[in-house]
């Protein structure tokens, strides 16, 4: 049985706990407007339903959010002693990159994205609070950068410096980069979502639109993928300017934005209808029993 807390969910398969992180990451529970984000929270009160050593995939597809917050989930996932292998199933970026660190073991697609970045913040004031702020951002820049660091295969390089470039990983590039990298040769399955709000400098266009998002295999997972890439897409294109964007799929073949957004209406509808027939069934099998029960009587 899944067990969904806000937009991070679980299943199992077998013996081994399967946990999605889909979201950004919020700093704590106080933080959350809605019914959106992932927090340290929701990864603790998850962890507790699971057996310390049993074995955990942690998919990952976010734009990043509070690096207290990654820092904090990354931390309590370093508390599991069961392995812990990481997928990367569209962008790990920011603070989702710091949770991602906290894998045994990482997977990604070729298609798939990490991004690592020094922190930065909003904030006003004069110039003695902005040079403390900015000495702040130092300190908690280098606690992060120590963590990226432990797994860099080669450590003359500085983790700390490729933040401070903003650097996009994609799988080959982070396998030659960083530690226990696993690349598999297939797209991702989700294009992320969030990545244009959160206003990175140095965003790949193939981190925005997502290259193959098994559009082409809707019997995969419908529900998710059309909940995906319909709030992608809305984002996307708010103006509805650019319907003939195309979006590559994994067999070569590519789909127009307006074939796109057709396809998750025509699955939504059929999903609509087949919720329908259900509840009918649920209906028509409640209206048998009590003529039974009449008769009985």
């Amino acid at each position: 049985m899944p067990n969904k807390t806000n937009q991070i969910r679980m299943e199992w398969r077998g013996e081994r706990a399967i946990v999605y992180v889909y979201d950004e990451i919020l700093e704590t529970n106080s933080n959350r407007w809605d019914e959106e984000g992932v927090t340290p929270e929701d990864v603790r009160d998850l962890l507790q339903t699971i057996q310390n050593d049993r074995e955990m995939e942690l998919h990952i597809n976010s734009p990043g959010g509070s690096v207290w917050g990654g820092v904090a989930i990354y931390n309590l996932l370093k508390q599991h002693t069961g392995k812990i292998t990481g997928y990367v199933d569209g962008v790990a970026a920011s603070a989702a990159s710091v949770v991602l660190m906290a894998a045994d073991e990482i997977i990604m697609p070729t298609g798939a994205f990490v991004m690592i970045h020094a922190p930065s913040v909003l904030m006003y004031g004069n110039a003695a609070e902005l040079r403390v702020k900015a000495d702040e951002l130092d300190k908690i820049g280098a606690g992060i950068a120590e963590i990226y660091q432990r797994r860099l295969i080669n450590q003359e390089e500085s983790a700390l410096e490729m933040m401070n470039q903003e650097t996009w990983f994609t799988g080959e590039e982070f396998q030659a980069k960083f530690s226990e990298v696993t690349v598999e040769e297939q797209a991702p399955v989700y294009a992320c979502l969030g990545l244009r709000e959160q206003k990175y400098k140095h965003t790949p266009e193939k981190a925005i639109f997502g290259q193959g998002l098994a559009i082409n295999n809707w019997s995969m997972s419908q529900k998710c993928i059309a909940e995906n890439v319909t709030g992608f897409t809305a984002s996307l294109c708010a103006e509805r300017k650019n319907e003939n964007i195309a979006f590559s799929l994994p067999d070569g073949n590519s789909i127009t934005l307006s074939d796109l957004l057709q396809k998750i209406n025509l699955v939504t509808e059929m999903e609509r209808k087949m919720e329908e027939q259900k509840q009918l069934r649920e209906i028509e099998e409640e209206l048998s029993q009590l003529q039974q029960e009449l008769k009985q009587g």
